[in-house]
């Protein structure tokens, strides 16, 4: 049986610390049909540097300089950019096991299956952490998958087909882009299934990354994105709704909490409307119950007197 190309897409911004490990990391890959496109989104450091020098020793590597527009615009200069049957994205920071393509395709060649997922590892400063789902191995119906990404929207533990992403691109200019665009490449497919391996390895940087920040603006990105997948499946996946709203009602209120006065009003009233509603509410930990009833009952400069100490 013939291979099938892979496309690994990298979208790179000041990684130079990294870098190194994440390009070998792709290049040692036991899978050898592969490109290698490094999109380098206006780094300042020395990240262009090392991906050119990568360059000159693989042919299988493609290098793509452009100005600086963020993840989502590099992932989408990536999947223009893409000759393979399928993809796969690998962050800059981040890097993988030598399976890490084996392992996916494999399980793609036996299942036919349009997406697969797979497991990572959280690599902290002083421990590692496996994520993993609670679902056994092969395939997963749709809906049970949108319940899957609630928690694990992320681009880069997963392989595509390519033709999914025809009419879809990440959103640019929005932060947490990979929940507002996995749920609909799931919508898309026929067939996912599920491999029970760990071969990505999900990098940490204390204090870097959206994930570490509580600016408004990504606040705002966060409620917004999962505003726009929980209405979706409202009308599709009644069941993934209905996991999904303990972490919209929670989502909800860090919004309404780090806000600011250049807030879309719309999203405001959505968030209010949201804590309004008791029985999700009853669906929280005693911990966050008690931190909404603080917000609705106590006079505001109060509360972020509070919950800022």
């Amino acid at each position: 049986m013939s291979q099938k190309l892979i496309s690994i897409i990298i979208p790179v911004y000041n990684n130079e610390k990294y870098l190194k490990k994440c390009i070998q990391s792709i290049i040692n890959q036991t899978y050898k049909k592969i490109e290698i496109i490094l999109i380098n989104d206006g780094s300042t450091d020395d990240s262009l540097e090392i991906c050119n020098a990568f360059y000159k020793n693989d042919s299988r590597i493609k290098v793509i300089d452009q100005i600086n527009g963020g993840l989502s615009a590099a992932r989408n200069t990536g999947i223009n950019n893409a000759t393979g049957e399928f993809f796969m994205f690998v962050d800059g920071d981040d890097f993988v096991s030598e399976n890490f393509c084996e392992a996916a395709i494999s399980n793609q060649r036996k299942l036919n299956s349009d997406i697969v997922i797979f497991n990572y590892k959280n690599i902290y400063q002083d421990k590692v952490e496996s994520y993993s789902q609670n679902v056994s191995e092969g395939i997963v119906p749709k809906d049970k998958a949108m319940e899957l990404i609630i928690n694990d929207s992320h681009a880069w533990n997963k392989l595509y087909k390519a033709n999914l992403f025809k009419g879809i691109r990440y959103p640019v200019g929005r932060n947490y882009e990979d929940i507002l665009t996995t749920y609909k490449l799931i919508d898309k497919s026929k067939k996912i299934s599920y491999v029970n391996k760990s071969t990505y390895y999900y990098v940490h940087r204390e204090k870097i990354g959206i994930s570490a920040s509580r600016s408004s603006k990504n606040v705002e990105d966060l409620f917004f994105a999962n505003v726009k997948r929980f209405n979706f499946y409202k009308s599709k996946y009644p069941n993934a709704a209905s996991k999904a709203e303990k972490s919209l009602i929670s989502f909800a209120f860090i919004f309404l909490v780090y806000r600011d006065q250049k807030t879309d009003s719309n999203l405001v009233d959505i968030a209010k409307k949201i804590l309004k509603n008791r029985k999700l509410i009853k669906k929280l930990d005693i911990k966050h119950r008690i931190a909404i009833y603080m917000y609705q009952c106590l006079p505001k400069i109060i509360f972020y007197k509070i919950i800022k100490k």
